[in-house]
């Protein structure tokens, strides 16, 4: 049984059409429910890459560019159309809107041109969508919420690492609302609500309940974290 990573690699090598690899137009189940990679972005698509430091152009899978273009972007925003850089061209033909629209339907992401590109510009390389393998209705469709829904989780943590434990609680509660305030001034998020609950049998361990108001999309994103010392 071949999996995504298989499709998308081998489709790409041979030419075949990722979505008639499964005729009937769905990914595997893992893919779709409850597996490690539902939050993961698949790419489709490789480049002609010439950078600066190397003699000459060769063609390569474009994971790193867009890890490196993702490092550099804000918490807030995408890979949406974002320039891959070095990248000369896409390999092979132009995929068809229709291929387009189908794949990214499927959480696939193409590698395209821009319409510059198809004019005859180089370096005009971006990927048409950033969205991510979660499960149907899930509010983390794509990677900008994501993002933010990780820092916010990573910090949480930090700051009941650093605080929580006897009189530390309220300097805890007043940290993170200081921290995602200052989200909110920065532009990362439009709004939040935050709640503490305290657990009745180890005051150490605190339950972090919070729902953010992003730039992106139009849904809230609700999520809890436990925070506490060594959490």
């Amino acid at each position: 049984t071949e999996t995504v990573d298989d499709m998308v690699e081998y489709s790409s090598l041979f030419n075949w059409d990722p979505l008639d690899y499964w005729p009937d137009g769905n990914l595997p189940a893992k893919y779709r429910n409850n597996h490690f990679a539902k939050f993961g972005l698949v790419y489709y698509g490789e480049g002609t890459v010439n950078a600066p430091q190397a003699n000459g152009a060769y063609r390569a899978a474009l994971g790193a560019t867009i890890a490196g273009v993702l490092s550099a972007t804000r918490l807030d925003r995408g890979l949406t159309y974002r320039n891959l850089p070095n990248v000369f061209a896409p390999v092979g033909k132009d995929l068809r809107k229709q291929q387009v629209i189908d794949l990214a339907r499927h959480r696939i992401n193409p590698v395209i041109r821009t319409t510059r590109g198809k004019r005859g510009f180089h370096y005009e390389t971006v990927l048409a969508t950033d969205n991510l393998l979660s499960p149907d209705g899930s509010d983390y469709w794509a990677l900008p919420q994501m993002r933010l829904v990780i820092k916010v989780m990573q910090e949480l943590r930090a700051i009941g690492n650093r605080n929580i434990g006897g009189i530390g609680y309220g300097e805890f509660q007043r940290q993170c609302t200081t921290y995602l305030d200052g989200m909110v001034h920065a532009d990362y998020m439009r709004d939040y609500a935050i709640d503490f609950a305290r657990s009745t049998t180890d005051p150490n361990d605190v339950t972090v309940s919070v729902t953010l108001k992003p730039y992106a999309g139009v849904r809230e994103i609700f999520f809890q974290v436990m925070a506490g010392p060594g959490v």
